[in-house]
């Protein structure tokens, strides 16, 4: 067929999606094709490049094809590849859960993949979970087939496929953001002076910034939002992200900036304490302090939060690590009815989060004040059916609610903040 041939015919399968999934016009126009002799798969990276080959116009049906497609940029959409960088996520599991999670999408969306493309009841599992509800099953039980299972979970290690194929899971960079031997890497820099080179000695082919990506996603958006027959987790997306709420963490920042203590280092000056220097001329010289701040983070692991807000709550445990650096020592504490854990931690990836039965989050917070250092703040993540001390603790309580206070019984010497879903960790 060659390259030209080959080109025309996915100019042919792009119209062909548009016209079956028109909101997804901005994006399908906007890729960049990459021409791969003798790469019998389609795939897509994280700057919108579309490597193809002609094999698949042979081996696919024309709908087969609109289906790779269209799972490409439900996982663009959905931002995968962006949120397995954020987890730090392991490349062998996370291709296979974003593949459990879009397949899902797709079932419901009546679009047919080539093959026998993985699906959650392959592995023994539910449809339409979240793309972290299925990594953190997949990962706890790595090597090993799952109760009512036909397939065993990869291992770390194990390494990805040579081609992408919905058989096996493996999508390309547009899942996970990791560079692939059939990929070109990262696109030319205008603004560089010097440009990387690829394998072969070649210029880069050029791709879509991080900025064109998310404008294009705001302009899918915007027709879902205009269509009425679409899957009801692309609506949910949709309306996210064209309606986003207020940065609840900017507020839950400000409250932890004011439970700052103080300790000696070289960063401000106060006259709180005397200097040691003194020199004794009749007046005072202030001495040096630094700024830390302890925190403790109590997570509701109780029956009643479902699998979405756990992940949420390990979404917002990251985003304390990435957006306080001022936090000097963090502990999270997973709590029902009684305290299953209580771990210092640098990375999301080391939270363990055990629970499912009651719920009474005073157990909780009274074990995050018994740690040491003490906590100058303590944070609770729940779905806010719990009981609360009823006299205020010797620490600075942030309530981080995961649901709208309508019975909630929250004391007034609590700060609460609504933790509100991030459109880039939930469907």
């Amino acid at each position: 067929m060659g390259q030209r041939e080959a080109t025309r015919e996915l100019e042919k399968t792009r119209f062909l999606a548009a016209r079956v999934r028109p909101y997804f016009a901005p994006e399908l126009w906007a890729l960049h094709p990459v021409y791969r002799e003798d790469f019998p798969s389609m795939s897509c990276d994280q700057w919108l490049r579309l490597y193809f080959g002609e094999e698949i116009f042979s081996l696919w049906t024309a709908k087969e094809q609109v289906g790779v497609l269209i799972a490409m940029l439900y996982r663009v959409n959905l931002n995968h590849y962006g949120r397995a960088k954020r987890i730090r996520a392991v490349p062998e599991i996370w291709q296979l859960a974003s593949a459990l999670d879009v397949h899902s999408l797709l079932q419901s969306d009546g679009l047919p993949l080539p093959g026998n493309p993985v699906l959650p009841q392959h592995f023994g599992l539910p449809e339409n979970k979240p793309v972290e509800w299925y990594y953190n099953i997949l990962f706890d039980n790595m090597g090993d087939k799952m109760p009512g299972a036909d397939k065993t979970v990869p291992q770390q290690g194990d390494g990805m496929p040579d081609i992408p194929s919905p058989e096996d899971g493996f999508a390309g960079g547009c899942a996970d953001g990791e560079s692939y031997d059939f990929e070109a890497g990262p696109p030319p820099d205008p603004n560089a002076q010097v440009q990387m080179l690829t394998a072969d000695g070649q210029m880069a082919p050029p791709g879509r910034s991080e900025d064109d990506v998310e404008g294009l996603r705001v302009q899918v958006a915007e027709k879902v939002k205009g269509c009425g027959d679409v899957p009801a987790g692309l609506s949910r997306w949709a309306e996210d992200l064209l309606e986003p709420k207020a940065n609840w963490r900017q507020e839950l920042a400000a409250l932890v900036r004011g439970s700052i203590s103080s300790v000696r280092g070289n960063d401000n000056m106060t006259y709180h304490r005397e200097s040691k220097r003194n020199p004794g001329l009749g007046f005072i010289l202030p001495s040096n302090i630094g700024q830390k701040v302890n925190i403790s983070v109590v997570v509701d692991t109780s029956g009643s939060m479902c699998d979405k807000e756990l992940s949420q709550a390990v979404a917002e445990i990251d985003a304390i690590l990435r957006d306080l650096p001022w936090c000097d020592n963090l502990v999270v504490l997973a709590c029902d009815a009684a305290t299953h854990t209580a771990k210092t931690i640098r990375r999301a990836d080391q939270i363990i989060l055990k629970g499912g039965g009651g719920t009474d989050m005073r157990v909780g917070i009274n074990d995050a004040l018994a740690l040491y250092p003490k906590p100058d703040v303590i944070i609770v993540i729940t779905d806010g059916y719990t009981p609360w001390p009823e006299q205020e603790p010797d620490a600075r309580i942030v309530a981080a609610l995961t649901q709208k206070p309508t019975n909630h019984n929250l004391p007034l010497y609590a700060k609460m903040v609504m933790v509100e879903p991030d459109v880039n960790q939930h469907k």
